[in-house]
């Protein structure tokens, strides 16, 4: 019994520097051995023939030994702990196409920070590339609390996810504070980029209109074009939001270099200025985002109210 029974896979985990192996079996049974899934393998399969045989009187448990209804509660909690499968690596066309023709390389790092082998440490600060419509395009500051690497049967590549918190997203209400948690697939975890330069003459004071840069907005950082200065005071930035049709006036806090990588050496033509909004008006197209807040994943609620708030306050 050196090998798990057969649609059983290995999970490794690890949580504040322990490591340790768990066996996930059809229907999310679990187990924490490779004897105790062949238990409960056979377990499931006695119970199984049972429940063929006869009439189905035998179904409701009231003459067996106690195991099915130790089997219920294992299904019922492992239930509980199912978790979201990862979003696909892709941006959404419309907005991936504007990034691009911003100049930014939307396609994946060709060298993540963390895979199978360099797995993050619990605790570690990241930023999450969003993939859920609504969201495309933004990265979110999350710190990492667990990881874990399953493998189809004995031997052969893992897919590695961490379990992370967001700093700025919530599983309910903001009010009640409770930080959204949810498992991503590693490739979507980035650093954080170096700090850059806090004299924003330095480097927004020379910067080429329809220069891209990254806006902190609602608790992510969201890509966008820089659109136009104005001075009266304070100066104040015209932002657009990539693949929003959105603008907004914004202060140099706000704003931070991109962090994405530039597709090519091309500098964007400059813009002409554009006019006085007032400070958080918006024009452009807002019912671009309105329309981009539907949800499949596991976490739908949670995400769409984000989107519906997102696309309030573009």
């Amino acid at each position: 019994e050196s090998l798990p029974p057969d649609g059983w896979e290995l999970v490794k985990k690890g949580s504040a520097g322990h490591y340790y192996n768990r066996y996930v079996g059809p229907g999310q049974l679990r187990a924490q051995s490779i004897r105790e899934a062949w238990k409960v393998h056979e377990m499931d399969c006695r119970l199984s023939t049972d429940g063929d045989d006869g009439n189905g009187d035998g179904g409701d448990g009231s003459g067996d030994d106690g195991g099915g209804s130790e089997l219920e509660e294992q299904q019922s909690c492992s239930m509980r702990e199912r978790q979201a499968e990862p979003p696909p690596l892709i941006l959404s066309k419309d907005v991936a196409a504007e990034m691009q023709a911003a100049g930014l390389d939307t396609s994946p790092s060709h060298e993540p920070p963390f895979d199978q082998v360099k797995l993050p440490a619990a605790g570690t600060l990241v930023e999450v590339r969003m993939l859920d419509d609504g969201l495309l395009g933004s990265r979110y500051p999350a710190s990492v609390i667990d990881w874990e690497v399953r493998y189809p049967g004995e031997g052969g590549g893992g897919e590695a996810r961490a379990l992370v918190e967001y700093q700025g997203l919530y599983a309910s209400d903001k009010a009640e504070g409770i930080k959204l948690r949810e498992w991503v697939a590693l490739p979507q975890l980035h650093l954080p980029p170096a700090a850059h330069c806090a004299d924003e003459s330095d480097w927004l004071g020379s910067l080429a209109l329809r220069s891209p840069l990254e806006l902190f907005h609602e608790g992510g950082w969201w890509p966008v074009l820089l659109t136009g200065r104005q001075a009266a005071g304070v100066v104040v930035y015209l932002v657009e939001a990539i693949g929003y049709g959105v603008e907004r006036q914004v202060i140099a806090s706000q704003l931070r270099p991109t962090s994405c990588g530039l597709s090519s050496s091309k500098v964007a033509p400059a813009a002409p200025a554009t006019t006085n909004l007032g400070c958080g008006q918006a024009t452009g197209r807002p019912g671009a985002v309105a329309g981009a807040g539907s949800r499949t994943s596991s976490r739908a609620r949670v995400t769409s109210e984000r989107a519906l708030s997102s696309c309030e306050t573009w």
